[in-house]
């Protein structure tokens, strides 16, 4: 029995709440990242309002938070969102039967997010994991594996 049902209308056809919420999403990940709070160009948010969001708020916020964690630029562009090669059914147009290509893999994305939080920490590997949300022995376990030194980062 249900004692409540409320039915959302989904993300695609919620109009501006698509850029409110990249709005918001993109504050909390560069929060929580430790990140300079870049801006997303008014091309990357119209190709955030084409885009159909098969997997509603949950998908918008994972795209955000790729885009906040590889954003190296002042503007993040329509390109660094991934939404690109994409259909309008959502499905990747990528040559990788895999729909990989030109993605990163774990392990890059990974190491850049440790050497980000490394440089904004200012090489304190404890302030870096407290970031991270790591122990400091993952962090320098993670170090090791992926032969990050001192200095390299900043």
């Amino acid at each position: 029995m249900k004692v409540l049902l409320l039915e959302l209308p989904p993300l695609r056809t919620r109009g501006d709440d698509v850029r409110l919420l990249s709005e918001h999403f993109w504050q909390v990940f560069s929060q929580k990242y430790a990140v300079e709070a870049n801006h997303l160009t008014p091309s990357a948010l119209e190709a955030l309002s084409r885009y159909p969001w098969p997997g509603n708020v949950r998908e918008l916020a994972h795209v955000i938070e790729r885009a906040v964690l590889l954003g190296d630029q002042p503007m993040i562009e329509a390109d660094l969102i991934g939404l690109s090669g994409r259909t309008e059914s959502g499905a990747s147009v990528d040559s990788r039967e895999d729909g990989l290509a030109g993605a990163l893999t774990l392990e890059e994305v990974e190491r850049r997010l440790i050497t980000q939080a490394l440089t904004a920490s200012r090489g304190n590997v404890s302030e870096a994991a407290r970031k991270l949300g790591l122990s400091r022995e993952t962090l320098r376990y993670r170090l090791q594996k992926h032969a990050i030194v001192r200095g390299s980062y900043s």
